[in-house]
């Protein structure tokens, strides 16, 4: 392509991609330098004390846990104003409005008021909510507070993703019979959920990471309310907020360097945030700078090749394409050669690692595995690639995967792996009757699941 190219054309392209390169080397360093520094001095100040507590001279802690609550209490109440407000008011622009001049003036301000300091929409949030109305300086006020600064946000996005939804799909549909507002509701929004998604997304980080304006109009205590409704008319402080008056009032940089971390990284450090792992696999695991990179050349292959067991499988049966299966078998042939090279290859599932040699319960853990991945479309390491392409669908899975991750693992209904008492006998592992109980109660959720689409495609044939 770029032989008709005079030399010094070529030159200037050779000069501009090593640019945009190193540009984008030079981002991604900053981004990982910024995470890493806040997870190393942040995640060893984490514990299940410094969660679960409130900050006490007297017993000497210094918990987030009321910050941690008064967090959720206010994403809760913004996304449940915003969203419907954000949402019908970018239906109505895409959709309904005509005078093209109107449109143009509310994309304006929209546009004006996403570019306002949030520090202003503090101030005016204490003059109006706080003080107008009569609120006073609490959560709502501080939610409010917070439905007016996202509110161009969801805008935004919501309009932008309806305008990528074909006008054909209208005009048939309309042809067909249907109404403006079931064609909205049942072709244009599924369509454009994406969008409205990633509006939601960017939202709840706004809400978390939001100090200035809620330090006006929500406050700093740090007291639990007895009740949602009290809690919603009471002062009280974000993480975000937390953080500030930690790091800067009190001059107490280790803790904000733990609240840091859990505005960071709530959802990946799941485990850390209850108890550190001394014991088992969780606490094999290698050095962080060596993890991040191993993770960063593993995800990089997994987004380039799409790998995915379930579409594997899928591919090979229905269309003899077994480029899939092809990666996973060069997995297993890798992982079992450095294994024999080790010396640490072991047959079977006896006194492994993290297994246990209860198989019923390995081959009915792995079926359900198996059934939602076919449900979903792909197996969880499919749904990672596509959460990081930005599939809004795939977000929401991993975030389920890890919640139900912590859940089982925190309250017991994980299997145990097989080990060894002091005489030297295998003590077979399993899991217990609480997590017996939550896989028949799995098989039974994608049973209804699996009956209920069913039928859905029956009647559509």
């Amino acid at each position: 392509m770029n032989n008709g190219f005079s030399p010094s054309r070529r030159a200037w392209n050779r000069v501009m991609t090593i640019l945009v390169w190193a540009s984008a080397v030079l981002v991604m360093v900053l981004v990982a330098g910024i995470i890493g520094m806040v997870l190393v001095r942040g995640i060893p100040h984490i514990s299940w004390n410094f969660l679960s507590t409130t900050a006490s001279v007297l017993k000497k802690t210094d918990g987030i846990l009321p910050a941690i609550l008064n967090t959720l209490y206010v994403i809760a109440l913004t996304l449940l104003i915003v969203l419907p407000l954000g949402v019908g008011a970018a239906v109505y622009l895409t959709e309904y409005a005509s005078n093209r001049r109107l449109i143009e003036v509310i994309e304006f301000t929209n546009e004006t008021l996403a570019g306002i300091p949030s520090i202003i929409y503090g101030l005016v949030g204490m003059l109006v909510f706080s003080q107008a109305l009569g609120f006073q300086t609490c959560l709502l006020s501080g939610s409010l507070t917070l439905v007016v600064m996202n509110l161009p946000t969801i805008i935004r996005t919501t309009q932008e993703s309806l305008k990528t939804v074909p006008q054909g799909y209208r005009e048939g549909a309309m042809g067909l019979g249907a109404g403006k507002w079931h064609i909205i509701c049942t072709i244009v929004l599924p369509c454009s959920i994406d969008g409205i998604v990633t509006g939601c997304i960017l939202a709840v980080g706004r809400i978390v990471g939001e100090s200035a304006a809620l330090l006006f109009t929500a406050g700093a205590a740090e007291v639990i309310a007895k009740s949602v409704f009290k809690a919603y008319t009471s002062n009280g402080a974000t993480l975000s907020v937390l953080l500030y008056l930690r790091a800067f009032e009190d001059g107490d940089f280790t803790s904000a360097w733990g609240i840091g971390a859990v505005l960071l990284v709530l959802v990946l450090a799941v485990p850390a945030i209850f108890h550190a792992s001394e014991a088992g696999p969780g606490s094999m695991h290698a050095p962080a700078i060596v993890a991040l990179l191993i993770a960063l050349v593993v995800g990089a292959l997994a987004q380039k090749s799409r790998l995915c067991m379930v579409g594997g499988i899928r591919d090979s049966i229905l269309v003899k394409d077994n480029h899939l299966l092809y990666g996973f078998i060069a997995i297993f042939l890798t992982v079992l050669i450095g294994n024999l090279v080790q010396g640490s290859f072991k047959l079977g599932f006896d006194l492994q690692p993290i297994a246990h040699s209860s198989h019923l319960w390995n081959l009915l853990g792995m079926v359900l595995v198996g059934w939602g991945s076919v449900l979903l479309g792909g197996c969880p390491l499919r749904q990672l690639i596509l959460a990081g392409s930005g599939n809004g669908d795939s977000a929401v899975t991993v975030f389920g995967m890890i919640v139900g991750a912590a859940f089982a693992h925190n309250f017991a209904l994980a299997g145990n792996p097989d080990s060894t008492n002091d005489a030297g006998e295998l003590v077979v592992g399993g899991i217990a009757n609480a997590g017996k109980v939550a896989v028949a109660i799995g098989f039974v959720v994608l049973l209804a699941i699996s009956l209920l689409n069913s039928r859905k495609e029956a009647t559509k044939a």
